[in-house]
């Protein structure tokens, strides 16, 4: 029976999902084997083989296993140009000039492709070919007595016909006239299709995420595929194998993509860590139209408060956590925080700092330059860190007015302006101090780096914004074509690109402490501090001792909002010494009042409680003197004491358009009833007799609704 198919040893069948591979094909019997188990062979002859093929469940699969180098043609053995040696394109052209002399002479009609005639012939095209081989190796010089070169012996006639037919054969390419030895040099051995599968077998165990080494992949793994492979030969009569080298292994994953063999022994993203490409990152043209923020764990031990040398006792040192903000069209650093551990409130510093002018801080911790780097941010970009992935975070941001996006994970490179910033921090500051953790294990070797900390948080902290503000700022980057970060933002602030920063209601919406407070005469008092408005005033006239959400900001007690139960409304304090104060700034200052006073206030305590006992005692006694009688109540009277509740009281517009209270003139000055005291002095007679009658019912309404108040 003839052949219906042509099928080889590099061919598989797909059976039932399963690949089987060819072992071996004659004219009337095929031998296939399962992949995975080689040493399970069955025959197949022709009339099976047609039936298996005609079968549903049944794929042939052409070219599946690599051409074995012993089969490959000459055109798959040559390599590039580029890949050769010198020695090797010396011979290839040298080759070729024999070649077109003897197409030239062929031409003209003087030598014919017979050896005879290329014998009589080959002297002369010795000499054509030694001048074209001195003329390229003298170059551009001219000619000089004395001068070497370096010529080599002419071929025989056979293999002149030889070079000949090659050159034609390959449409004249010189790389046809490569010695055969040559390629072979670089790595062209024979290996057998049963060698070639084992290692294809070797590459697949190298290609794993256990990552062995390739002496163990080449003595557990492709030894026993030589082992198999043997004994089925042995059966069959054929001869045996040779194990396959290593370098032949090593060979074979060189020609791998790089790519791929790292991503099978690391991993997926090491593999796009380490071969994606490298650009400027996403365009940012304008500042603060993108920024980048981040959390980075210091290589570095410090300790939470400063070690007393007059103790025994050693603070535990750690490794402190930060967060940075950084603008990407400017490179400047617009935020800083710390703490111990990654979290929301750590990011809300940092954002908070961002829009902030930092200046203040900058000058308390020793810096030259001002760090007064902030506006209106359009977008921030973070990873999925928890800090950042938060409900408080989000709605920070969205009080602010900011679009937060949160990247890919496992693609650094999508906000590597910020990454890198970190890696700078370290190979500028951290050389300087000891207790270095460094990067890893290895790196730090037998180095103590929790014994030899010596700085506090505090400390490292400073040494951060000292190096942000006077250097890193003050530096030519880069990333900005050499340009200072500083001059940048400078450039931009003077061309008006950049927004002003958030007002002070919505950074107290947006990092304001929420609480419950009681309203009172004074409005509300928090930490002492009295905040008082004229609607605050219509709130407390119409719901006494009503309980109102609060926004108290720690970084600014001058104002506060609060809730109506419709909008947030805000309200600046009377009392000056807590403008532009920090609650721990006022607390630090009501603690040390109170201990300045705490010894003489027990001193006087016991005066004092007598005091108040004896004003209990007289007003007992004035309230049993005194005849109950009924109060007159009506609309006008009503109306009176609605306007005597603001007596003295002016509101004004305040910080955001709210009215604040001052002292003023009284109201109604065109009223002389009831409204003002006016002193009449006693040596002016005809004033009062010129002073007109005053009804008797206006006298006794007077007498009910006058009051004195001492607040």
């Amino acid at each position: 029976m003839n052949m219906r198919y042509k099928i080889t040893c590099q061919d598989a069948l797909r059976i039932n999902g399963e690949i089987y591979l060819v072992l071996k094909r004659t004219r009337d019997l095929m031998l296939i084997a399962p992949e995975s188990a080689q040493h399970e062979v069955r025959e197949l002859s022709e009339r099976d083989l047609l039936s298996v093929l005609a079968r549903k469940d049944v794929e042939f699969i052409a070219k599946y296993l690599p051409v074995p180098s012993a089969q490959m043609t000459q055109a798959d053995r040559r390599p590039s140009w580029a890949s050769l040696s010198l020695r090797a394109k010396t011979i290839a052209i040298w080759r070729s000039h024999y070649c077109k002399a003897f197409f030239k002479a062929e031409a003209e009609g003087w030598v014919c492709r017979r050896e005879p005639s290329i014998n009589d012939a080959l002297e002369d095209l010795t000499n054509t070919v030694n001048r074209c081989q001195s003329n390229m190796q003298r170059g551009n010089a001219g000619k000089r007595a004395g001068r070497v070169y370096s010529l080599a012996d002419a071929p025989s006639a056979r293999t002149l016909l030889e070079w000949v037919r090659r050159y034609e054969n390959a449409e004249k390419n010189v790389l046809s006239l490569v010695p055969y030895n040559m390629l072979n040099k670089k790595g062209w051995t024979q290996i057998s299709c049963a060698g070639e599968r084992i290692l294809e077998r070797g590459v697949e165990a190298y290609m794993s995420l256990s990552r062995p080494s390739l002496s163990s992949v080449v003595r557990d793994t492709m030894q026993t595929a030589l082992y198999e492979q043997n004994e089925l030969r042995a059966k069959m009569g054929q001869g045996l194998l040779k194990l396959p080298s290593r370098s032949s292994l090593q060979r074979r994953i060189k020609n791998e993509s790089d790519y791929r063999v790292h991503a099978a022994r690391f991993g997926f993203a090491a593999a796009n860590a380490k071969f994606a490409p490298v650009q400027n990152g996403v365009p940012a043209e304008i500042a603060l139209e993108r920024c980048e923020i981040d959390e980075w764990m210091v290589d570095l031990f410090t300790f939470e408060e400063i070690k007393d040398p007059q103790t025994s006792d050693v603070p535990q040192a750690r490794r402190l956590m930060i967060c940075v903000m950084m603008d990407c069209a400017t490179r400047c650093i617009i935020g800083l925080s710390h703490g111990p551990t990654a979290s929301p409130q750590l990011a809300l510093r940092c954002i908070r700092m961002a829009v902030s002018d930092k200046t203040a801080l900058a000058k308390a911790l020793g810096c030259t330059s001002d760090w007064s780097q902030t506006g209106q941010i359009c977008e921030v970009y973070h990873d999925n860190g928890a800090g950042f992935i938060n409900p408080l975070t989000e709605d920070a941001f969205a009080q602010l007015g900011i679009s937060a996006m949160s990247t890919p994970a496992g693609i650094p490179k999508l906000r590597g302006r910020i990454e890198r910033v970190f890696r700078r921090m370290i190979e500028d500051n951290l050389p300087f101090f000891s207790g270095r953790s460094f990067a890893n294990t290895v790196e730090r070797g037998d180095y103590p780096s929790e014994a030899e900390a010596t700085l506090s948080d505090e400390e490292w902290v400073a040494v951060l914004v000292r190096y942000i503000v006077d250097q890193y700022h003050l530096t030519p980057h880069n990333g900005l074509d050499g340009k200072i970060p500083k001059d940048v933002w400078t450039q931009a602030a003077k061309a008006q690109t950049i927004a002003p920063p958030p007002s002070a209601a919505t950074r107290r919406m947006a990092f304001g402490t929420k609480a419950s407070y009681r309203l009172s005469r004074r409005g509300f008092v928090i930490l002492g501090i009295a905040y008082l408005d004229k609607r605050l005033a219509e709130e407390f006239r119409d719901h006494s001792n009503a309980k109102r959400h609060v926004l108290i900001d720690h970084d600014d007690l001058t104002a506060i909002s609060w809730y109506d139960g419709h909008v947030w409304r805000t309200v600046v304090s009377e009392n000056k010494e807590c403008h532009g104060v920090s609650y721990q700034e006022w607390r630090d200052q009501i603690w040390e009042i109170r201990s300045k006073n705490r010894e003489a206030a027990e001193v006087y305590l016991p005066t004092i409680r007598r005091a108040i006992e004896d004003r209990r005692r007289l007003s007992l006694e004035a309230k049993a003197r005194r005849a109950p009688r009924s109060l007159e109540f009506d609309k006008d009277i009503l109306a009176k004491a609605e306007a005597d509740l603001f007596l003295g009281l002016t509101f004004v517009a305040g910080e955001t358009g709210q009215s604040s209270l001052i002292e003023s003139e009284p109201a109604y000055p065109e009223n002389p009833f009831g409204r003002i005291i006016a002193p009449i002095a006693k040596d002016t007679p005809q004033d009062a007799q010129d002073a007109p009658a005053v009804p008797k019912q206006s006298i006794e309404a007077q007498k009910v609704t006058w009051r004195l108040d001492d607040e």
